[in-house]
């Protein structure tokens, strides 16, 4: 337990770096047409161009027809050091929206691009395939090292991990779909 939540701890520390930074000054800022007097604005300005929302959105073609946009890929990497992390970076996620009430603004998120634009980002069709793909993706590192260390090669575990995340993929695919068709 202790070394799972050390892993958790200092996930979420890195996932605070990479969410906040690289920095912008105020004079950026304004250039981009962002108003430098709400801390809201910046805050939100900040979140969508760092680090983590540059790797969110570089797998976002990967995921993209699952419902899922770059705020939910940077939980779905992060939680590659352990599921339990995903929650911890959507509520950063959050928070970089509304500081004061971040749960409200998880349930208000709204896709921000493409043909879903507007609608809300965590739709029943979105969480059944989240659902789907926590249930079958093989995403924690350290059961992927515990198979190599146990197979003594890493042809196993690689293998394991492909599989398991073509099926969680796959898996939520007809979910987001089927779900879909009927909401």
């Amino acid at each position: 337990l202790k070394k799972v939540s050390s892993i958790i701890l200092v996930t979420t520390m890195v996932l605070w770096l990479l969410l906040n930074f690289p920095q912008h000054s105020e004079s950026e800022m304004r250039a981009q047409g962002v108003d430098t007097s709400s801390d809201v604005a910046k805050t939100s300005y900040v979140l969508d161009n760092s680090y983590a929302a540059s790797i969110g959105k570089a797998v976002e073609p990967v995921f993209a027809p699952l419902g899922f946009d770059w705020r939910i890929n940077i939980g779905l990497v992060s939680s590659l050091a352990a599921r339990e992390v995903f929650v911890a970076t959507l509520g950063q996620v959050a928070a970089a929206s509304n500081p004061e009430e971040p749960a409200k603004a998880l349930a208000e998120m709204t896709v921000l691009d493409g043909p879903r634009k507007g609608q809300e980002l965590f739709s029943a069709a979105t969480i059944a395939a989240l659902l789907m793909f926590f249930a079958f993706a093989l995403q924690c590192m350290s059961t992927v090292g515990v198979l190599r260390r146990e197979t003594g090669t890493w042809r196993w575990p690689l293998i394991a991990f492909g599989y398991m995340f073509v099926l969680a993929w796959v898996a939520a695919f007809i979910a987001y779909r089927v779900v879909g068709a009927f909401v």
